[in-house]
């Protein structure tokens, strides 16, 4: 199953004719790069045209903003004229865990403490499943190297909808998401961030973060 990516209507970003050769190549561009004055956010967005062959067309945006030194959100935007399948998925290392799919939390366990991960999807209902060294499918295993397979925790957000905005948080410290598009907040222990988006396929996802509680801090993007 491809990871750490989102999949429209099953298919990859380009087609597979051979064993090792998928075309034709993507085309793929930077849109923005940018960081806020104290610097307690950075934000990167990139996008290409990999979904552009559907019927109809979907354009895929992807936002990564750093909160701070330790969480990350990454945003995926996608936006059709008409409904398609989209999935999320990410592949994470074979860990004790704990899963709430109710919630789309993953709580992962290391010998230094808890890793949290956020799934939850904007403007439309979405469901969420964790599958590990699935015995009928690829799913749930990742390959060191050619020819070798692993468990792994793979963790799916899937909506048909035109479109979607998947949020997802990594971080130690679990975060809680509320509100919908175009504007939603972050919450944990330590901070609280308001978070504006624009849902237009031609402009920057993010336009505006805030933060608030022990830090103070805020990004703009035209």
């Amino acid at each position: 199953a491809y990871h750490n990516t989102v999949t429209v209507d099953d298919l990859d970003q380009m087609q597979r004719v051979s064993k090792f050769l998928w075309l034709p190549w993507l085309r793929g561009r930077v849109r923005t790069f940018s960081s806020s004055p104290a610097g307690w956010f950075a934000y990167w967005q990139g996008e290409h045209d990999g979904y552009q062959r559907c019927q109809p067309a979907v354009h895929h945006r992807r936002g990564i903003v750093r909160l701070g030194a330790e969480h990350w959100l990454i945003l995926d935007a996608l936006h059709s004229q008409g409904p398609h399948r989209y999935r999320l998925h990410w592949l994470f290392a074979d860990r004790p865990h704990t899963w709430d799919a109710e919630r789309g939390r993953l709580t992962l366990t290391f010998p230094e403490g808890e890793y949290a991960v956020q799934l939850t999807a904007l403007t439309a209902s979405a469901t969420a499943s964790l599958v590990r060294a699935d015995a009928c499918s690829p799913r749930g295993w990742r390959a060191p190297y050619y020819g070798v397979r692993e468990p792994a925790l793979s963790v799916a957000m899937t909506t048909t909808s035109d479109a979607v905005c998947f949020v997802t948080v990594f971080g130690p410290e679990p975060c809680q998401v509320e509100g919908d598009a175009p504007a939603f907040c972050l919450t944990t222990a330590s901070w609280r961030v308001s978070i504006r988006l624009q849902p237009h396929p031609d402009a920057s996802v993010l336009t505006e973060a805030r933060v608030c509680g022990a830090y103070t801090d805020c990004i703009r993007i035209a």
